[in-house]
């Protein structure tokens, strides 16, 4: 009896593979060697692929890393957005993406690196991350403010607030998690804390007269 062996992948299913894996190779050697090391050569050779092959997705080494952290960005994304379906309210949804963001920089350490060095060699990619993840929060607190489960926000409110959020979670990994050392408990409250002040602010207790 014949032994089914791996399907065979069909053209279009090989080119995406192969241009996924190029993107994942450029992650990896970007996140570990940064831009300036990271060649063709290194590249290909991560995902085993022939040089010539990269050209057959990318015009130059810039065209990859104009799309790179773009790409990353949606994979992040993509990663939380999974951990926060389900979630009972806005609060929860914050609750539950700041700590599958933690999980999806512990699992790639490399982000940052591809995140910040991206200023220098891609403008315009920092602009689309930022831009996409943008997008992403608006829709969120949009949705929040019509279950009444937040106030309503002026226009540049909601706008400083979207670019807080973003900080805030940058910031407390690598200061917080990463630099700090935290263990899961510390984590969780890094999270519950993080979550309070978003529901209860940080103005005066309203006294009752």
């Amino acid at each position: 009896m014949a032994v089914a062996g791996k399907r065979k992948l069909r053209r279009p299913e090989k080119a995406d593979a192969n241009r996924k894996g190029l993107f994942q190779a450029a992650a990896y050697v970007v996140g570990k060697h940064g831009y300036a090391n990271a060649s063709i050569g290194r590249i290909t050779e991560r995902c085993g692929l022939a040089q010539g092959t990269f050209y057959l997705y990318f015009d130059s080494r810039q065209d990859l890393f104009d799309q790179l952290l773009p790409a990353v960005g949606e994979e992040m994304i993509a990663y939380v957005s999974k951990a926060v379906h389900g979630s009972r309210d806005y609060f929860d949804v914050e609750r539950r993406g700041l700590s599958a963001f933690f999980d999806y920089l512990t699992k790639n350490s490399g982000f940052f690196r591809i995140l910040y060095e991206s200023d220098s060699v891609s403008p315009e990619a920092t602009r689309t991350h930022y831009e996409n993840l943008a997008r992403k929060y608006l829709k969120v607190l949009e949705r929040a403010r019509a279950e009444h489960q937040i106030r309503a926000l002026t226009n540049v409110e909601r706008d400083v607030l979207i670019y807080v959020l973003m900080g805030a979670r940058d910031y407390l990994y690598r200061n917080l998690v990463l630099r700090g050392g935290a263990d899961e408990t510390r984590r969780n409250e890094i999270v519950e804390a993080f979550v309070s002040i978003l529901r209860n602010g940080i103005g005066p207790e309203q006294t009752t007269p």
